[in-house]
């Protein structure tokens, strides 16, 4: 497949919201692990991480569950397993020495249950983390490369850094699919739900989700929504519709006020939906 090269970055500067955003990434308690891995397909059939660590299956009311992989043992995990929107296949993890900077990607048919390997350089946590996602089409998955820090030199923050890649389910080929604008990992791909958008972070801060980005697969354009103002953006979500992005603003000193936010894709037309004053 031919990678999309032609995604250029656009800087909005029509933006006039003045705020200093950060978004700090917590992780779920590993005692909720297996619960928030539950990923509902088709039928009432539900995927979940069991205590074990392997990939199991359950059907409906039924509670004797069916194991999909066997061979997760102290050093290797599964994680994140997510059904196709479809419902036809099963996508999750594998974290090699249990490191999420070292994580296979496998996708596998309902029913069949037979693994096959999509994907071997990834970077992947636990779900609900968007560490890779289905294309609408169930035809392709978005995912998240690795990168490392650089710790001999003051100049360059990473020693290896990444776009986002697509890998392709029946051909199986990997390509970029969107190229890292600057010099910083892009990371937690998700596509609109009409598959003409995508959305996506730049890894430029340690602890911090980044700055968001959202890309027009039709027109390559790929916008930076807070780059030009220096301004973070928080977690964020698409709207049904693809016609909205709702997003949230954390901030790391007390910010009374703080709200919720929708805007257009290419990060325009920003109105505040919800904030309380008196709180932070």
């Amino acid at each position: 497949m031919e990678s999309a090269k032609g995604f250029y970055l656009m800087n909005n500067k029509k933006l006039s919201l003045i705020l200093i955003l950060l978004l700090v990434l917590i992780f779920p308690p590993q005692e909720h692990i297996q619960a928030q891995n539950e990923s509902p397909g088709i039928d009432g059939l539900i995927a979940y991480i069991g205590e074990d660590h392997n990939v199991w299956v359950r059907y409906g009311d039924n509670l004797e569950g069916v194991q999909i992989t066997q061979d997760a043992d102290q050093n290797d995990h599964y994680v994140s397993p997510r059904f196709s929107p479809d419902g036809s296949m099963l996508a999750y993890c594998k974290l090699v020495d249990r490191r999420p900077n070292n994580a296979r990607l496998y996708v596998t048919r309902v029913g069949d249950w037979q693994p096959l390997l999509i994907a071997e350089k990834m970077r992947c946590f636990d779900w609900p983390s968007k560490s890779f996602d289905w294309s609408p089409d169930s035809s392709s998955i978005l995912y998240t490369r690795p990168f490392a820090d650089n710790s001999q030199s003051f100049r360059e923050q990473w020693a290896s850094y990444d776009g986002i890649w697509l890998a392709e389910i029946n051909s199986g080929a990997v390509s970029e699919f969107i190229p890292p604008p600057s010099i910083n990992p892009l990371i937690n791909p998700q596509w609109s739900p009409d598959g003409t958008w995508v959305k996506l972070y730049e890894f430029s801060i340690k602890g911090s989700r980044g700055n968001l980005l959202t890309g027009d697969n039709q027109s390559g354009t790929l916008y930076s929504w807070f780059g030009a103002s220096n301004i973070w953006p928080g977690g964020s979500d698409w709207s049904p519709d693809s016609t909205k992005i709702v997003f949230d603003e954390i901030a790391y000193t007390e910010f009374v006020g703080a709200g919720i936010y929708l805007a257009s894709p290419n990060g325009e037309n920003i109105t505040k939906i919800y904030s309380n004053p008196g709180q932070v």
